[in-house]
């Protein structure tokens, strides 16, 4: 799995940005992780009873394998013999450093038009379901308030590793210095960014308003701290209006030594089920009689 790094030093109120998925796409069809590159009619206008192709393409744009998608359309309610696009098991995803794009997949599938006495245009809708993953490493060194009262221009520091997909993770505001002394606390502010074009929801179940935007997020510490992220109370955590989050997060580290810095490594991972969707047109022409 490869990941891009983006490295920022916080000074005064500069805000640390995320590492931002391989772009794809447009909006609607998904721009990270898996996008939806193709999907029409073979032709745009066609006689009641003619069967129809519809032409499906969808890619892997991002660095994590996608596995078990699955896609339904709606809008050919009243067409008879609607099929339904299948696409591969699994996925690979982008291998940047090798130069390799990620997977593409075809699930072109077939309907018959009915019978219309007046001609009728139809919007089918398209949408892919997938299972997904984000991780983010991110590297921690703050300076003591003795360094920094010897050496203003001392600063707190990080720098952020994520995999490329709908999700980016980023600190934010200012990283504060750290007092020395025993089970010493230090708070981080997290943002989650959906980039994806598209909606999460809880894994292994079915998008509802009791868990659309919501992911699960599973941080660890690494060395000797311990880190606690805030959840909501069902241990999720749940986007506002679908687009981010702030999660505040409190590391706690063993003792930190009087002037001296002090490292942390934190890992965040988020689980989540993704659905990207966009529509396309097709005319039935009203039958001749």
């Amino acid at each position: 799995m490869q990941v891009k790094l983006q490295s920022f030093l916080l000074i005064a109120a500069v805000v640390l940005a995320g590492c931002v998925g391989q772009p794809g796409g447009t909006a609607g069809v998904g721009t990270a992780g898996v996008i939806i590159t193709s999907f029409s009619p073979e032709v745009p206008e066609v006689e009641g009873g003619q069967n129809v192709v519809f032409l499906t393409v969808i890619k892997n744009v991002g660095d994590v394998d996608a596995t078990n998608l699955k896609a339904d359309v709606s809008g050919l309610e009243d067409w008879n013999n609607v099929g339904k696009p299948t696409f591969s098991t699994t996925l690979r995803g982008a291998d940047v450093a090798r130069g390799l794009e990620g997977d593409e997949a075809f699930g072109d599938f077939s309907a018959t038009a009915p019978k219309k006495e007046a001609s009728v245009t139809y919007t089918p809708n398209l949408r892919v379901t997938y299972p997904y993953s984000t991780k983010s490493t991110i590297q921690l060194e703050f300076v003591s308030r003795e360094v920094i009262r010897a050496a203003p221009q001392e600063q707190s520091t990080a720098a952020v590793t994520t995999t490329g997909g709908p999700f980016v993770i980023s600190v934010r505001g200012k990283l504060p210095p750290i007092a020395s002394g025993s089970s010493v606390k230090v708070p981080v502010q997290l943002e989650i960014q959906n980039v994806g074009g598209g909606r999460a929801f809880l894994k292994d179940t079915t998008p509802s308003s009791d868990n659309i935007d919501k992911i699960k997020l599973t941080e660890e510490a690494k060395g000797p701290i311990t880190a606690i992220c805030t959840k909501d109370s069902d241990g999720n955590v749940r986007l506002t209006g679908g687009k981010s989050r702030i999660v505040s997060c409190t590391l706690t580290f063993n003792s930190v030594t009087a002037g001296s810095k002090a490292t942390a490594t934190l890992g965040i991972t988020l689980d989540y089920d993704y659905f990207i969707e966009t529509t396309t047109s097709v005319t039935v022409l009203k039958e001749v009689k």
